[in-house]
């Protein structure tokens, strides 16, 4: 996994925290820039042994984000809400992305990513669902 870093002009328009019932330590990030979709993993640093051997008390605080999984808007395929599942589908050449999280508000990331995957970048921040009785 690499480290996560905007591209040049990339610009965050949102982002969601998840964390993982399983795993109280494992802290991911669903990030959608202009350019992408993320999900990003929030891992300890490597200290090396020295590091480690002094830091040891502070490893869970020093943590760093990479990236898991990632969509380009010209590979997003869909994206579908059941709940709090979100799932986004990429289409690629010689391979298909998925990315499956649990996210509060999961209508509001799919309606955000259909609009986002037809350039409308600029209004994504601001949009809401209306909930149907």
């Amino acid at each position: 996994m690499a480290k996560f870093r905007l591209k040049a002009g990339e610009k965050v328009i949102d982002r969601a925290a998840i964390v993982d019932a399983k795993d109280m330590y494992a802290f991911q990030t669903l990030m959608l820039t202009d350019r992408r979709v993320v999900l990003l993993r929030n891992v300890p640093m490597k200290l090396g042994w020295f590091g480690g051997m002094f830091l040891s008390r502070f490893s869970k605080l020093l943590r760093e984000d990479e990236v898991e999984t990632q969509i380009s808007r010209t590979q997003f395929a869909s994206a579908v809400a059941d709940g709090k599942r979100l799932t986004v589908d990429a289409s690629g050449d010689l391979y298909s992305t998925k990315i499956v999280v649990e996210v509060e508000h999961a209508e509001r990331w799919a309606a955000v990513l259909s609009g986002w995957a037809t350039g409308d970048a600029t209004e994504i921040a601001t949009a809401t669902v209306v909930q149907r009785d």
